[in-house]
């Protein structure tokens, strides 16, 4: 989300859809409506990720990558959580809350991994390498009345 001074930010611990994926405009609407005219917003800040600060909010003395989890608007990332948003995420998931098809960090993997393949097969369409697919129908077998092939 981004802060009315500009500054970029990223919730510590979990990881939302990204809005092209299923789920993701939702997951936008929950945090800002954490967010939206607050007075208690609170930043521990403890890094950056992809020009981002990453930052721990906690909004009225709630925290708000574990609200997140828990409405199901976002999964715990493990690796960075230290496990705080376990219970949450395996309490979401229990009460059928929010939006879990792929994790986020699993479509941006496969969305980079299409987007590597269509260009390595661009690149050999380039160098005729690259053959356009057989549309033609198989000729078609006829059988007589006895089941034998003409």
């Amino acid at each position: 989300f981004t802060l009315c001074d500009g500054r970029k930010i990223r919730l510590w611990g979990v990881d939302a859809p990204e809005l092209g994926q299923l789920g993701g405009a939702d997951a936008r609407d929950y945090l800002g409506g954490l967010l939206l005219r607050r007075d208690g917003i609170g930043l521990d800040c403890v890094g950056s990720s992809y020009k981002r600060a990453v930052c721990r909010v906690t909004v009225d003395g709630r925290d708000a990558g574990d609200a997140m989890v828990r409405a199901g608007y976002a999964w715990e990332e493990p690796r960075y959580s230290d496990g705080r948003y376990a219970a949450g995420m395996v309490e979401a998931i229990r009460e059928g809350r929010g939006i879990f098809p792929a994790p986020a960090w699993q479509w941006r993997r496969q969305r980079l991994e299409a987007a590597r393949a269509r260009k390595a097969m661009e690149a050999a369409g380039e160098e005729g390498a690259l053959q356009a697919p057989n549309t033609e129908k198989p000729p078609s077998v006829s059988k007589s009345a006895s089941g034998d092939e003409d």
